[in-house]
């Protein structure tokens, strides 16, 4: 599995402010969501450099297998309210376990 941000193709990747989006995402994401979190994965528009205004960002959030992913994705939805109000943005998470995420 690649780096989801390294494109061999020319116009793929996302731009700067889309990047910064998915960074503070992430940072909200491993620190304020409690949920022990393995890796997150951008994907979608805002990853791929061709977002529109009102296009969502959607991370896929790795966690441990043990994880429950009820509490785990009120959890993260929680931990991004401050990005979702402030950027007046929608976030779609798709929450996938380790073991999953490796097949």
């Amino acid at each position: 599995m690649g780096d989801m941000l390294d494109s061999e193709h020319p116009g793929d990747r996302p731009t700067e402010a889309d990047s910064a989006l998915i960074a503070e995402a992430d940072r909200l994401l491993r620190r304020t969501s409690g949920v022990p979190v393995v890796a997150i994965l951008p994907f979608g528009s805002r990853a791929e450099g061709r977002a529109r205004p009102d296009s969502h960002v959607d991370p896929v959030v790795v966690v441990p297998d043990a994880a429950d992913p009820h509490p785990a994705i009120r959890a993260l939805y929680r931990a991004l309210r401050p990005l979702r109000q402030q950027e007046n943005l929608a976030i779609d998470l798709l929450i996938r376990s380790k073991s999953s995420a490796d097949r």
